[in-house]
């Protein structure tokens, strides 16, 4: 029940602030865990300048701009691999190692390739689309076969149906996977 849910969570933050002031007093060293009054001091003194505001908000552009082109991205490709299994087919492995290759290797290898500016949103790109890719796959082989099959009757796959029937029958899976595909 709500209740209980919010003395839960209640709980559990009470038990981070009591841990964080235990560990502060224990190593006493303001680098390794900081003091929560030393904390908001400096969030107090961070967000009292204009500048934090201006980046925050270009992060939040390029955190938007990344998942949305990667969104593209895995949206045409899982189509494609729903359309002919054979693109699916050949994808599998390709997805299988982007999600199995260390994020910390990917991040090496495009310093060298891309350099320092690029890195980081297609590090995150490489991160996020095969999540993408299977909520959307998951998403369009739990669809019903009378609903597919009555589509297919009807008309050929198009663009319009796609976007017509195929799009609002996957729309929770795709938005739970960019929810959490912000998070990362």
């Amino acid at each position: 029940n709500k209740k209980n849910r919010i003395i839960f969570v209640g709980l559990g933050i009470l038990t981070i602030v009591f841990l964080w002031i235990i560990l502060s007093n224990i190593y006493n060293n303001s680098i390794v865990i900081p003091k929560i009054k030393d904390v908001l001091k400096a969030l107090i003194e961070l967000f009292t300048q204009k500048r934090i505001y201006v980046l925050l908000f270009t992060m939040l552009l390029r955190i938007l701009l990344t998942v949305s082109i990667s969104l593209g991205i895995a949206l045409f490709f899982s189509l494609m691999a729903y359309k002919f299994k054979c693109i699916g087919n050949y994808l599998l492995p390709i997805i299988s190692l982007l999600k199995t290759t260390p994020v910390i290797a990917i991040i090496i290898l495009l310093i060298l390739s891309v350099g320092m500016e690029l890195t980081p949103y297609v590090a995150t790109s490489f991160v996020i689309i095969p999540m993408i890719y299977e909520a959307i796959i998951a998403g369009l082989e739990s669809i019903d076969d009378a609903i597919t099959d009555d589509i297919k009757t009807v008309t050929n796959i198009n663009l319009k149906v796609l976007f017509s029937f195929y799009i609002p029958l996957i729309i929770s899976n795709i938005v739970t996977v960019l929810i959490q595909s912000f998070g990362l």
